[in-house]
């Protein structure tokens, strides 16, 4: 009987660490999407003009998205949006994960869309 308790013993021990990796894994997975961008609450004049054409904020959203602020990636995507900017469409499809980051007010269905404002890339413009 010793071996089948050391046997339940070290599969017991083999689920444990198996899931100890999918728990690492995970944790991994989440902080490389956190770090996809630089997190910021003003768009830098000198990262993204003020005045920019939707041109140029494409330009700007085909970059590395790892090395471009939160608050001008938001800038451009809605200014690519007010602009109706089609050739920026295969762009924005990258985009659709980007969420507003944090703090940001409640949902309110009246007068937000579906999506609550998290998603600048799908929402309204």
């Amino acid at each position: 009987m010793p071996g089948g308790a050391e046997r339940a013993i070290s599969r017991h021990v083999r689920l444990r660490v198996e899931m100890l990796q999918k728990a690492l894994l995970v944790a991994l997975m989440v902080c490389a999407i956190s770090r996809a961008q630089v997190t910021t609450t003003r768009c830098n004049e000198s990262e993204l003009a003020a005045d920019a054409k939707p041109a140029a904020d494409l330009a700007y959203l085909s970059r590395d998205r790892s090395t471009l602020s939160s608050a001008c990636l938001i800038k451009a995507i809605r200014n690519v949006g007010e602009n109706r900017y089609t050739s920026a469409i295969p762009v924005l499809a990258k985009y659709l994960d980007l969420r507003m980051p944090q703090p940001f007010a409640p949902y309110n269905p009246l007068t937000q869309p579906p999506t609550g404002g998290l998603y600048p890339a799908a929402g309204p413009c």
